[in-house]
């Protein structure tokens, strides 16, 4: 397994064969497997995926998530600019 900090690392649209703009929108993974599975700490996690329809409503929540997230880091940019003064 290898994490690829696509922001900054210039070669990962090599790599990842997407290109910066769209790896960085989400948080992509590249398994011939099931990733949960294979780390122990998160395996429950990968047997509840498995159930028919769940991995399907995961998407749709992250795809929502993924909206919002910008005012989520905005807001905590801003709390934490906030204790720092």
């Amino acid at each position: 397994m290898a994490f690829i900090d696509v922001s900054m690392n210039e070669t990962a649209a090599i790599i990842t064969g997407l290109d910066k703009a769209t790896t960085l929108k989400r948080f992509h993974v590249r398994d011939a497997g099931h990733l949960w599975l294979a780390l122990p700490a998160w395996r429950w996690l990968g047997r509840i995926v498995l159930l028919p329809g769940v991995l399907q409503a995961t998407e749709v929540v992250y795809r929502g998530f993924l909206v919002v997230r910008p005012a989520f880091q905005w807001m905590l940019r801003a709390t934490t600019a906030s204790r720092t003064r």
